[in-house]
C-alpha cells in the first residue's frame, strides 16, 4: 500500500514466511525442526499449512485464534520477524496497543530493518502517544529507505501526533505516490483531513481506500465517524455496523457502534454494547473512552457508571473526548 514497480508484501503474504522457514540464503537448515516439548516432527509442509491457517484466520480478523495458532509454531520461527509482526498485528487490530507496541518493538529487534509493519507500529505509538518515541522510529526509517510507502506513514503520524495535520498530509501523500494502491495511507490522510474539519475531502480519502480494499474496515469507521461528527446518526451506524461486521474483535469498533446508537435513542443496546467490551479479554484503554463518550450520548446511570471507571483508569494515551468535543481523536 510503487509505482513503477512491483507493489511490497503485504504483512500477510506468505512468501516472506517461506524464506524465513527456509532460511535467510533460500537453503537454510533443514526442513524439518521440534515442534514443541512433545518432539514432534514438524515438516516443512506442516509449517507452513500451520502458517497459512494463522494468516486467514488473521484474514477473518480472528485476532485471539490467530494468536493461539502462530504460538503453536516451533520457537526458532516464532521468533522471526515475520512471525512476530504478525502476533503484532493482530494484537493492534484488536485495539491492543500496548502489546502490539512491545511486540513491534521486538521485531525491530530482530530485524532493525525491516519496513513490512512499520505504518502499524507508528499508528500504535500514536495511539499510546508515544512522541519521542515516534520522532526516533521516523528519523531512523528515513535513513533507511525512502522509496517505501510504510517510511512515509510513520512520518505523517509523526507530525500527526504533533497536530502538524497538513504536514501530515503532505507526507502520507508521499506514500501515495510511492505506491498508489497503499490503502492505509488513504485512509491515514482520511483521518488529518477530519481533524482538520475537512470532511469532503476526507470522505475522498476514505472512500478511495475502500475502492482498492473494500474490507478496509478502517476506512468505515471514518466515514462513519464524520457522519457522526455531523450528526447523521443513522449514517454513522450503517458505517460503524459496517466496520464492526468486518472487525468483530475490536473492542473501539462497537462502543463507537454504541455512541451512535445511544444519539439514535436506542440507549439499552448502546449499553449493550459497552457490556460486551467489558466482559472481553482484554478491553483497551480506548475502548474505556469510548464508554465514556456512549455515556454521554446515551444520558443513562448505568453508562455514568463506565464513565467514573474510565476516570479512575485514565491511562497514558491519544484523547478520545466525548461526542460533540469537537475532533475525538483517530481511533485507527
Amino acid at each position: 500500500m510503487a509505482a513503477g514497480g512491483p507493489p511490497p508484501p503485504s504483512p500477510l503474504d506468505l512468501g516472506p514466511a517461506r524464506r524465513q522457514l527456509l532460511g535467510a540464503n533460500g537453503s537454510g537448515p533443514e526442513l524439518a525442526g521440534r515442534a514443541g516439548e512433545g518432539g514432534c516432527e514438524a515438516t516443512f509442509a506442516s509449517l507452513l499449512c500451520k502458517l497459512g491457517t494463522a494468516v486467514h484466520t488473521m484474514h477473518r480478523f480472528e485476532s485471539s485464534q490467530a494468536i493461539r495458532l502462530l504460538q503453536e509454531l516451533p520457537r526458532r520461527h516464532y521468533r522471526t520477524g515475520y512471525v512476530l509482526g504478525l502476533v503484532a498485528l493482530c494484537h493492534f487490530e484488536a485495539a491492543e496497543y500496548e502489546k502490539a507496541e512491545q511486540l513491534f518493538k521486538e521485531v525491530r529487534r530482530i530485524e532493525p530493518r525491516r519496513v513490512e509493519g512499520l505504518e502499524y507500529y507508528s499508528s500504535a505509538l500514536w495511539h499510546l502517544n508515544r512522541q519521542l518515541e515516534l520522532g526516533h522510529l521516523a528519523r531512523q526509517c528515513l535513513q533507511w529507505d525512502r522509496s517505501r510507502p510504510q517510511v512515509w506513514c510513520v512520518v505523517g503520524n509523526c507530525f500527526s501526533l504533533q497536530h502538524e495535520h497538513e504536514t501530515a498530509v503532505r507526507f502520507l501523500k508521499r506514500a501515495m505516490q510511492v505506491d498508489e494502491s497503499f490503502t492505509y495511507a488513504y485512509t491515514l490522510c482520511g483521518h488529518e483531513f477530519a481533524a482538520d474539519d475537512k470532511f469532503d475531502k476526507a470522505m475522498q480519502m476514505y472512500e478511495h481506500a475502500l475502492s482498492i480494499d473494500p474490507r478496509h474496515y478502517n476506512a468505515w469507521w471514518g466515514l462513519g465517524n464524520i457522519y457522526n461528527r455531523q450528526e447523521a446518526h443513522e449514517n454513522a451506524r450503517y458505517h460503524f455496523l459496517k466496520a464492526l461486521d468486518i472487525n468483530k474483535s475490536n473492542a473501539v469498533l462497537r462502543h463507537y457502534l454504541g455512541m451512535a446508537l445511544g444519539s439514535l435513542g436506542d440507549g439499552s443496546t448502546s449499553l449493550d454494547s459497552i457490556d460486551l467490551d467489558e466482559d472481553s479479554a482484554t478491553p483497551s484503554p480506548h475502548a474505556r473512552r469510548g464508554a465514556a463518550a456512549t455515556a454521554s450520548a446515551a444520558c443513562t446511570s448505568a453508562a455514568a457508571v463506565a464513565m467514573g471507571g474510565d476516570r479512575r483508569q485514565r491511562p497514558r494515551a491519544s484523547p478520545v473526548p466525548a461526542a460533540g468535543c469537537g475532533w475525538p481523536g483517530r481511533a485507527f
